[in-house]
Protein backbone atom coordinates (compact mmCIF):
# COMPACT_ATOMS: atom_id res chain seq x y z
CA UNK A 1 0.00 0.00 0.00
CA UNK A 2 1.30 3.52 -0.84
CA UNK A 3 2.16 5.58 1.67
CA UNK A 4 1.56 9.36 0.56
CA UNK A 5 1.74 10.65 4.36
CA UNK A 6 1.93 14.59 4.37
CA UNK A 7 2.50 15.12 0.37
CA UNK A 8 0.23 17.98 -0.88
CA UNK A 9 -1.79 17.38 -4.36
CA UNK A 10 -3.38 19.89 -6.87
CA UNK A 11 -5.62 17.75 -8.89
CA UNK A 12 -6.29 20.65 -11.76
CA UNK A 13 -9.34 18.26 -13.30
CA UNK A 14 -11.55 15.20 -13.97
CA UNK A 15 -9.06 12.11 -14.82
CA UNK A 16 -9.68 9.59 -17.75
CA UNK A 17 -10.05 6.63 -15.16
CA UNK A 18 -11.70 8.42 -12.14
CA UNK A 19 -13.85 11.81 -11.65
CA UNK A 20 -11.32 14.39 -9.73
CA UNK A 21 -13.36 14.07 -6.34
CA UNK A 22 -12.69 10.11 -6.53
CA UNK A 23 -8.62 11.46 -7.00
CA UNK A 24 -8.84 13.39 -3.88
CA UNK A 25 -10.55 10.62 -1.84
CA UNK A 26 -7.87 7.89 -2.72
CA UNK A 27 -5.18 10.31 -2.04
CA UNK A 28 -6.79 11.33 1.48
CA UNK A 29 -6.97 7.42 1.75
CA UNK A 30 -3.11 6.73 1.51
CA UNK A 31 -2.13 9.91 3.98
CA UNK A 32 -1.73 12.69 1.57
CA UNK A 33 -3.32 16.60 1.87
CA UNK A 34 -5.51 17.58 -1.35
CA UNK A 35 -4.82 21.46 -2.10
CA UNK A 36 -7.90 23.39 -3.39
CA UNK A 37 -5.58 26.18 -5.12
CA UNK A 38 -2.08 26.15 -6.17
CA UNK A 39 0.08 27.16 -3.36
CA UNK A 40 4.24 27.62 -2.88
CA UNK A 41 3.58 23.93 -0.56
CA UNK A 42 2.05 22.15 -3.51
CA UNK A 43 4.12 19.06 -3.70
CA UNK A 44 2.68 17.60 -7.15
CA UNK A 45 -0.24 19.03 -9.67
CA UNK A 46 -1.67 16.41 -11.41
CA UNK A 47 -3.05 17.34 -14.82
CA UNK A 48 -3.97 15.38 -18.36
CA UNK A 49 -3.06 19.11 -19.72
CA UNK A 50 0.19 18.88 -22.24
CA UNK A 51 -0.61 22.19 -23.54
CA UNK A 52 0.35 23.96 -20.18
CA UNK A 53 -2.67 26.16 -20.63
CA UNK A 54 -4.67 26.70 -17.93
CA UNK A 55 -4.03 29.51 -14.83
CA UNK A 56 -3.08 26.93 -12.31
CA UNK A 57 -0.56 25.45 -14.59
CA UNK A 58 1.41 28.22 -14.76
CA UNK A 59 0.84 29.39 -11.67
CA UNK A 60 2.26 26.50 -10.74
CA UNK A 61 5.68 26.31 -13.02
CA UNK A 62 6.42 29.82 -11.58
CA UNK A 63 6.61 28.27 -8.37
CA UNK A 64 8.40 25.56 -9.41
CA UNK A 65 5.79 22.88 -8.77
CA UNK A 66 6.10 19.08 -9.87
CA UNK A 67 4.28 17.96 -12.41
CA UNK A 68 2.86 14.44 -13.03
CA UNK A 69 0.07 12.84 -15.73
CA UNK A 70 -2.41 10.34 -14.72
CA UNK A 71 0.18 7.56 -15.51
CA UNK A 72 2.68 8.94 -12.87
CA UNK A 73 -0.22 9.67 -10.53
CA UNK A 74 -1.86 6.41 -10.41
CA UNK A 75 1.38 4.49 -9.97
CA UNK A 76 2.10 6.66 -6.63
CA UNK A 77 -1.39 5.27 -5.68
CA UNK A 78 -0.22 1.71 -5.74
Amino acid sequence: MADLSLIKFYISSDLKTMDKEEAKKKVIEKGGIIREEVSPDLWYLVTNDAKGESKNYNKARKLGVNFIDEIEFLNMLK
